[in-house]
């Protein structure tokens, strides 16, 4: 399995007054939610709205990044 040692984790910036409500992990202290790239976990999250970043993993890593595009106005979708 994946270790936190090996680095490699997702790390998201949620903004300050949604935290609470949907990132259960978050602390005030960390200002970040951090998942590990464990296999079978599955990351969603508005990148537009939410700052994020990839740590260096000190060993093989795999994963898949995909955007989905829409016509309609972005903000509707974070309301």
């Amino acid at each position: 399995g994946w270790q936190i040692s090996d680095g490699g984790e997702l790390c998201i910036f949620p903004p300050a007054k949604k935290n609470r409500a949907l990132f259960p992990g978050w602390s005030a202290e960390s200002q970040s939610v951090r998942v590990i790239p464990e296999g079978g976990t599955l990351a969603l999250f508005l990148s537009v709205y939410m700052p994020h970043s990839v740590a260096r993993a000190g060993r093989e890593r795999r994963s898949m990044g995909v955007w989905f595009g829409s016509a309609r106005d972005p903000e509707r979708l974070v309301r």
